[in-house]
């Protein structure tokens, strides 16, 4: 645990997260490159995981900072499913087994299109899921604008790992890259990206390494996210005297975030970063406002983490759904 589980006194209500063996690994050049965000970025749980940096190119993984770092063969020229790029994979196995073993929870980070993501992140994901551990992937697909062959890839590479992972939360490019992006750099496009990620992995780790009031586990994580498929996810802000509802606002208007499957997720589950002296009566707040747009059956799991940099009228949500089934037209 971190410092302030070690030393902070237990009071009535806290929740204090057991060990859980988290590691995250990025695949390929433009993963490895989002692996090195979420280490730059200095998470509050930094500390708790380990970070495993894959990739073809030496050049990569020099830059990398990641404790692990394994290079794999670089002949992908044939597709993601294709003989050759098991090959590529097969000289490194014994050094990725290694360094997957006993894990609890395994997150892939890939971005799609090139040639090694598209191709190695299937059977990373595939070794990941023999260890037993539960398996997510965060997979970023390119811009609209890029090159065709990249799409294709990309799709290609999706559609297999998608049946590799137990959930695996798309960043389209086409739908995080909004209107006002479109006149935009394409620094500030693979901005979007790299903080779609950082939020990502920050709300499925935080609740489950961090002590917080009505808290997640491991358990948690694992009821909403086994054996789902593709999922959605959002994350939003809110400050001032309505900073609940514009928090959860922000985060279902994510383009991301497609409303017309929401109500039809199966399972939910949220991280609220708050300040300790949030109000426990806006607590139901949240849950009526989620409630206004999922479905009532589904399955959701609450979890709040304090964060003392958090204002006391404010709050930050990230939001997970899972189960996602093709909405009923009439």
């Amino acid at each position: 645990m971190d410092e302030f589980a070690a030393t902070e006194e237990l009071s009535s209500g806290y929740h204090f997260a057991r060990e859980c063996m988290i590691r995250v690994v990025g695949v390929g050049s433009g993963g490895c490159a989002l692996l090195q965000q979420l280490i730059n970025a200095q998470l509050r749980n930094t500390h708790l995981l380990d970070f495993v940096a894959v990739d073809s190119d030496s050049t990569v993984l020099a830059r990398s900072t990641a404790p692990c770092k394994i290079q794999i063969g670089a002949d992908f020229s044939s597709g993601s499913a294709s003989g050759a790029a098991c090959a590529a994979v097969n000289n490194a196995r014994a050094e990725l087994e290694q360094a997957l073993r006993g894990s609890d929870l395994i997150i892939l980070v890939t971005a799609l299109g090139g040639a090694t993501g598209s191709s190695a992140s299937p059977i990373v994901a595939q070794l990941a899921q023999a260890t037993g551990a539960l398996t997510l992937c965060f997979a970023s697909t390119p811009l609209p604008q890029e090159e065709p062959q990249r799409l294709t890839r990309a799709a290609q590479g999706l559609e297999v790992i998608e049946q590799l992972v137990d959930s695996c939360f798309v960043i389209a490019g086409d739908k995080l890259v909004s209107d006002q992006l479109q006149e935009g750099t394409s620094q500030q496009a693979w901005a979007a990206v790299n903080e779609a990620v950082l939020q990502g992995v920050m709300g499925i780790t935080y609740p489950i390494t961090l002590p917080g009031y009505i808290g997640l586990d491991f358990s948690d994580v694992l009821t909403i996210t086994r054996n789902c498929g593709r999922g959605m996810f959002g994350y939003g802000e809110g400050r001032g005297p309505n900073f609940v509802a514009a928090a959860v606002q922000n985060a279902l208007h994510l383009p991301l975030v497609e409303p017309e499957f929401i109500k039809c997720a199966t399972g939910c589950f949220v991280c609220c970063l708050v300040n300790r002296n949030f109000p426990i009566a806006k607590w139901e707040q949240i849950s009526r406002e989620l409630q206004n747009y999922a479905d009532e059956e589904a399955d959701c799991k609450y979890g709040i983490v304090f964060d003392d940099q958090i204002a006391a009228d404010q709050m930050v949500i990230v939001l997970f759904l899972t189960g996602l089934a093709e909405p009923v037209t009439a």
